[in-house]
């Protein structure tokens, strides 16, 4: 091991990006080209990503994409290095094995057969054999290990990092631990008033729906505040009030309101529009005009904030009557609607797929000097994806180019049209004109174009995607693996072991199966062997409903 050590350092010092792409001719991965940002700065791609594309037609090789045999080198660089991750993966498993039976001579030697057999380590595999080395309280070893992460500058994060740090402080290595917990333990120690606000300010920075577990956290932090003597004021309970209505906690709401009422605290705008803003996730119009009704009730003047959250229920609704009544009422009222009103509208109609309107929409935007923004433009090509029609898609995202830089939602929304309309050739033209344009691609870029190989089968191209997402820092959560079930499960013939195989190991990263990718499994391994898989698994089988798309 003392010997293989330079290997080990050479072999982990830096990680090296695969040269190719999943998209023949693409000129390289997402992560060599940068960020997650919308936009990036790397240089244009003189290739088209779908040259070598089972879909692509005679047609669409006129307009000077490279040749095959470029891009078949280039599809099997990325496939080489996706193949390699992919022992790495397995030898990770093994070490994993080997920790939890506290077997560090095991991990030891699995770690030199890795480097006989050239496969390249990564974060998890120093992370595995560090806790094998704690559990077995071998200080020597740990301290060893510990050295050797350091001198390869990787750091070891793996889901079981907590009782790796504990098992590393009872065997001696207590300077790298302190290191490595600072922010654990800062956010451990955080209670009352403090751990009331960062879990708050977490959920408002999240995109979904709170669970009932963060809901329940935030109630703790609440109590916990009032117990050490902190009196909440109505910013608090202004908080508060609108996690629990997001989470649909609307009993607990109500205790709530008529607890800070008997200390004095009246709701103040603030608090009716974060209640009103909470009846969007259960889609409740009818609610939200009822809070809307109880503050004018109790004296509030009407505000367009107000109004705006109540015309986003209804967007959310995908109500576009009710959306369009408000939109009306605001003006009634004596306001001029904002972007942000027109905006909301225009996100209603987009979510029916309703063209017409949001065009009318648009126009009557700009009558009334607004500046269409990105929002609007993102609104524009999503309803065109709701009607599957790609080529009004494409022709607004031209009109948004004319006008602005584009971002990457409004390519995502695109790329979708297209691959609902199943408009094979003009995908590929759209995604060689965000890749020209700078644009980056992000978790939602890979999942929709995975979407075509997988209803077609392709599972390679699939894993050569998802292979590349991964690489690219987006982690694999519900909607990659069900596009791999998918491909699996769509491929002549089906591909039952490799569907069980990422069955497996979704479970194991700790993503939730659900109706889609449990169905997905149902087309791979066939009715019986899913359940008796799930049944292994200690998965409950999800209710019936609408097949998924394939």
């Amino acid at each position: 091991l003392a010997a293989g050590g330079g290997a080990l350092e050479q072999g982990a010092g830096r990680s090296e990006r695969p040269v190719g792409s999943p998209f023949a001719g693409s000129g390289g991965s997402a992560s060599s080209r940068g960020s997650r940002d919308s936009r990036g700065d790397s240089k244009k791609p003189s290739g088209n990503p779908f040259t070598s594309n089972p879909f692509a037609t005679a047609d669409a090789n006129k307009g000077g994409w490279s040749s095959e045999s470029a891009a078949d080198v280039e599809a099997m660089q990325l496939r080489r290095a996706r193949e390699a991750s992919e022992k790495t993966w397995q030898y990770n498993r093994m070490l994993g094995v080997c920790a939890a039976a506290q077997d560090f001579q095991g991990a030891e030697r699995i770690m030199q057969r890795m480097i006989k057999d050239r496969i390249k380590p990564n974060n998890e595999t120093f992370a595995w054999v560090i806790s094998a080395s704690a559990e077995a309280r071998d200080i020597v070893r740990a301290e060893f290990w510990l050295n050797r992460v350091a001198a390869t500058r990787l750091y070891p994060k793996v889901p079981q990092q907590g009782a790796v740090l504990r098992s590393l402080a009872e065997a001696g290595a207590i300077g790298l631990v302190q290191g490595a917990s600072v922010g654990d333990s800062a956010a451990r120690t955080l209670t009352g008033s403090s751990g009331f606000f960062l879990h708050i300010k977490s959920l408002s920075a999240s995109s979904r729906e709170p669970s009932p577990k963060d809901v329940g956290k935030a109630l703790e932090f609440f109590h916990e505040m009032v117990r050490q003597g902190k009196t909440p004021d109505l910013h608090h309970y202004t908080m508060l009030l609108g996690v629990l209505a997001t989470g649909g906690r609307w009993e607990e709401v109500r205790k709530q309101m008529k607890d800070m009422r008997e200390k004095g605290l009246e709701p103040n705008e603030v608090t009716y529009c974060a209640l009103i803003s909470g009846s969007a996730y259960g889609k409740d119009v009818k609610l939200a005009e009822e809070f809307f009704s109880e503050a004018v009730a109790s004296g509030l003047q009407p505000t367009l904030g107000m109004m705006n959250a109540v015309l986003k229920v209804a967007a959310r609704s995908v109500d576009v009557p009710a959306a369009e009544r408000w939109l009306m009422k605001i003006k009634d009222a004596g306001m001029a609607p904002d972007t942000i009103s027109h905006n909301t509208f225009l996100d209603a109609c987009a979510r029916a797929g309703d063209i017409a309107s949001a065009e009318v929409a648009l126009q009557r935007m700009t009558r009334q000097k607004l500046e269409p923004d990105a929002m609007s433009y993102n609104a524009l090509v999503r309803a065109c994806s709701g009607a599957n029609n790609a080529q009004q898609a494409e022709s607004w995202l031209d009109r948004m180019m004319e006008a602005m830089q584009p971002d990457t939602r409004v390519f995502n929304a695109a790329l979708k049209a297209c691959v609902d309309a199943k408009d094979f050739v003009r995908l590929g033209k759209l995604y060689e004109r965000m890749r020209e344009e700078g644009v980056a691609q992000d978790a939602a870029t890979f999942t929709t174009m995975a979407l075509l190989y997988a209803r077609r089968g392709d599972f390679d191209r699939v894993e050569d995607l998802m292979f590349e997402a991964r690489e690219a820092g987006f982690p694999r959560l519900e909607r990659e693996y069900s596009c791999l079930l998918s491909a699996y499960a769509n491929a002549r013939p089906r591909e039952p072991k490799r569907a069980e195989r990422v069955f497996r190991d979704m479970v194991t990263e700790g993503v939730a199966p659900n109706d889609r990718t449990s169905r997905f499994l149902g087309m791979a391994l066939g009715r019986n062997g899913a359940r008796d898989l799930m049944v292994e698994l200690g998965i409950p089988e999800p209710q019936e409903s609408q097949p998924p798309d394939k």
